[in-house]
């Protein structure tokens, strides 16, 4: 036992296993002198073997560069109000500029400046962009017709984020319900509408890479069709359409859901259940149909079942019979520049029957990661104004409105910064929309500028999540609103102007 204990003695007293405080000490200070030498001569790192070992830079320690943005400032009078109710709460200020723009560089880098959240467009453009959809607006076509929104972005308007705030918002102004179109196998959960397809249903997607077994181009206005696999009698291919409970009060009236598919080749048995009510159609013909039933209110739960081949599901769209309505058509992973591949006739032919007075593009976002360079941001925003310019060919009587990227972060050393070349994206399709004199509404500026994405997730409640690129409903509602805004107010500047020409007055 001493013997052990004599053995143990001795090795704690060896020279290798004493660490002295002062050892430890000056350690400490040789590696504090190294990083100050670091961050003194502005060195990029040292290679320790398969690491690198960084050096703070001065600006890390006199700033916190992903907070540069006063949140209570930017929110305002918006802390009391619950986006994701029915109240509609319109902040609008008619005695703003006229939405001529300085198309210089903001710099939010350091200090807040307060966001631009106006419609803008050139400056000398002669009629005014939304002229057209102001002008149905002014007469109340809508209470005669529908006039329709379409709005078409990647995911950042998923699942009816953004979407579903404006629409309710534009349709208590002017008058309107429903919830537009939507597809038969969405890939997220619709905040206005349930969709639930059986296990029977496949989404084909007609941007990106496309499935192989999909031989033709005509995708619908969605962009993206459906089909069921046949299934025995006892089994049959159903869909579960239902307002969404929580979804706003004018998105829950419709008055009908009308169904487009493509050609039937043979005769095809749809079942619809509400409530007590059961009735079956057959459908048998050549070329693009559609299939519209009464539904009878207020609207629950239905249940469709189909007993044959599929053909191709566009999708379907819950409607008024008058008033405005609006579309959310995300397009995950895009990046707007497929609408010159669609093919002719495509998508305009599914809205010959009404007025598309507004098409709103919001696209941006996906690109923003794989820009290199201004020039290659310029390259993107030339593919930019050729889609545009398309899409103005397909749809001659509509109204265009571009909302570019919103700030988007990556991580920088030990903060979540703007992605270097997002500001050159914002200003190429910016000048994309102001050359083909269009409406642009810049959501990276009324976010804040620079370096916004991390109030904005660091926010209580949060308003982006946690990947620093997409809006949380909150803050999907909260844009939703001041999209609103900015054209309301932008239309009742327009209707000032016009009245006051008709008066004679300069």
């Amino acid at each position: 036992m001493s013997d052990k204990n004599s053995s143990f003695q001795s090795m704690s007293n060896s020279p290798s296993n004493n660490f002295s405080p002062w050892k430890t000490l000056l350690f400490l200070i040789a590696v504090g002198a190294l990083i100050g030498a670091g961050t003194l001569l502005n060195l990029d790192g040292t290679k320790i073997g398969n690491y690198t070992l960084r050096y703070p830079t001065a600006e890390d320690f006199k700033t916190i560069r992903g907070r540069s943005v006063d949140m209570d400032q930017l929110l305002e009078d918006y802390h009391e109000i619950d986006l994701m109710d029915d109240t509609v709460i319109l902040q609008i200020d008619t005695a703003a500029s006229e939405g001529t723009i300085d198309t210089g560089r903001k710099n939010t880098d350091t200090a807040y400046a307060p966001p631009m959240r106006d419609i803008q467009y050139a400056k000398d453009s002669g009629v005014h962009p939304l002229d057209r959809f102001y002008e149905s607006l002014y007469e109340k076509k809508y209470t005669v017709e529908r006039i329709r929104i379409l709005h078409y972005g990647d995911s950042q308007i998923e699942g009816d984020r953004i979407t579903s705030k404006v629409r309710h918002t534009l349709q208590y102004y002017f008058a309107g319900s429903g919830s537009g179109w939507h597809s038969l196998t969405p890939l997220v959960p619709s905040f206005s509408m349930v969709v639930e397809p059986s296990r029977h249903w496949k989404r084909y997607p007609g941007f990106g890479r496309k499935d192989t077994t999909i031989t033709h181009d005509h995708y619908g206005p969605l962009i993206t069709l459906s089909r069921f696999s046949e299934s025995d009698s006892t089994d049959l291919p159903s869909l579960v359409i239902q307002p969404r409970g929580y979804a706003f009060s004018t998105a829950k009236k419709f008055s009908s859901l009308t169904f487009h598919h493509s050609a039937l080749e043979s005769e095809l048995t749809v079942f619809i259940t509400q409530k007590d009510t059961v009735r079956d159609t057959l459908y048998l013909s050549p070329g693009m149909q559609s299939f519209e039933f009464s539904v009878m209110q207020p609207a629950g739960e239905i249940l469709l079942e189909f007993d044959g081949e599929s053909p191709d599901w566009y999708g379907f769209h819950a409607d008024p019979n008058t008033g405005v309505v609006m579309d959310n058509i995300p397009l995950r992973g895009s990046s707007g520049t497929f609408f010159v591949k669609l093919p002719e006739g495509e998508p305009e032919k599914y809205f010959t029957d009404e007025t598309v007075g507004l098409i709103i593009l919001q696209f941006g976002g996906n690109t923003v990661p794989y820009i290199e360079s201004k020039e290659h941001a310029e390259r993107y925003g030339r593919w930019i104004q050729r889609n545009i310019a398309h899409l103005k060919r397909r749809f001659p009587q509509a109204d265009f409105l571009f909302i570019g990227p919103s700030d988007m972060a990556v991580k920088d050393r030990t903060q979540m910064v703007t992605y270097p070349f997002l500001v050159d994206v914002r200003d190429a399709v910016k000048k994309a929309a102001l050359d083909e004199n269009i409406a642009f509404w810049d959501i990276f500026e009324a976010m804040g500028g620079v370096n916004s994405m991390s109030s904005w997730v660091e926010n209580d409640p949060p308003l982006a999540s946690s990947d620093y690129v997409h809006f949380s409903p909150k803050g999907a509602a909260l844009i939703g609103q001041w999209l609103s805004e900015a054209l309301i107010t932008d239309y009742e500047l327009w209707k000032m102007k016009k009245e006051d020409g008709e008066k004679g007055n300069p």
